[in-house]
């Protein structure tokens, strides 16, 4: 017969090994670093960046001005099963679904504030994998797949009717589309905080063959300026530091260094300008071009619940902008609060 300590023990062990596993559990693993440019993680952000004629409703004709950035977001978990050996996790899957909704506005013109873009994501289903290795440099491998996404962009009403009296040759681009994605990280930070250095590599593939990232309705402008970029792919790599000892380092404020180094296609059709009335047509951009995001500071660490960041940032690439990812040269420098 066993004794009573020993019986307890069992039914806290078998208790353990049960917990995070189900319907609607929550995971840790392949979640987007700060630095993602698609993250959907809430962000409220200021910043410093390139300022363009196209979406200057104030016609203040600066080089840059100040802006602001917002991301409202959530994940839906549908399943997770955990693995153990020897009553050590050993692994993990999970099934989960997520939505984000980013918006770049100009609330500092004083009259009507104008939206310039708002871009819609939604990931129907995401399988989730990650592995326990726990070596000295290595401590864990994970995996994302998304095969079935959608992405639509729109820019503001008000932006509309400034494009249309500067009377642009295209006034809107309608930007949808479906795509996969497929990401592989070593050293997941799995929700952790002690110092870890993580790589992400990832690849979109665009699956619409039947059209391109954007379309162009007769009434929004002249479908001849506007040409397919005949890409179908994205690719990424990121880095995620998180320092939890050393210099500048507490131990409820912990030091995050992130970037994103990212290659996407560029959106076939020109820039405008106007000079003496006249409105000028400059060239398309390269097919492709690097992006390059930098998310430096510190999140508060809580036991439970979601924490905290405050990072400074910096950009320089492609316009991430949904209509604007015509533009080559977008640079920006901010200050960003994250729900993490």
């Amino acid at each position: 017969m066993l004794a009573p300590s020993l019986f307890y023990s069992q039914i806290e062990d078998t208790t353990n090994l049960k917990k995070g596993t189900g319907f609607f559990k929550t995971t840790d693993f392949c979640q987007p670093f700060v630095a993602e440019i698609e993250n959907y993680k809430p962000k409220l952000g200021v910043q410093y960046a390139t300022n363009k004629e196209e979406y200057d409703v104030a016609n203040t004709k600066k080089d840059y001005k100040l802006f602001q950035y917002l991301v409202a977001g959530f994940e839906i978990p549908f399943y997770r099963k955990n693995f153990y050996e020897n009553k050590k996790l050993k692994q993990a899957l999970a099934i989960s679904s997520n939505f984000g909704y980013h918006l770049f506005w100009d609330p500092f013109e004083m009259n009507i504030s104008p939206i310039i873009n708002n871009d819609y994501r939604l990931n129907t289903i995401v399988f989730k994998y990650i592995r326990f290795i726990e070596g000295k440099k290595i401590k864990n491998i994970s995996v994302k797949l998304a095969p079935y996404n959608h992405e639509s962009t729109h820019i503001g009403d008000d932006l509309t009717l400034y494009r249309l009296r500067r009377k642009y040759p295209i006034t809107r681009v309608n930007v949808s589309y479906e795509y996969s994605e497929l990401n592989f990280t070593i050293n997941d930070p799995d929700g952790k905080s002690e110092g870890l250095h993580s790589l992400r590599f990832g690849w979109m593939l665009r699956l619409n063959s039947n059209g391109d990232y954007y379309t162009l309705i007769n009434n929004d402008g002249d479908p001849n300026l506007i040409e397919p970029t005949n890409l179908r792919s994205e690719y990424y790599a990121q880095y995620n530091l998180i320092r939890s000892e050393g210099f500048l380092s507490w131990k409820k404020w912990k030091n995050v260094i992130s970037l994103e180094l990212r290659n996407r296609p560029v959106y076939q059709y020109p820039e405008f300008t106007t000079e003496n009335g006249t409105i000028i047509h400059h060239p398309t951009g390269p097919p492709r071009a690097f992006s390059l995001n930098i998310y430096c500071g510190y999140k508060f660490v809580k036991a439970k619940g979601p924490s905290m960041g405050l990072y400074l940032t910096a950009y320089t690439g492609i316009n991430p902008y949904g209509q604007f990812r015509n533009q080559v040269e977008h640079k920006s420098l901010g200050l960003t609060f994250v729900l993490e």
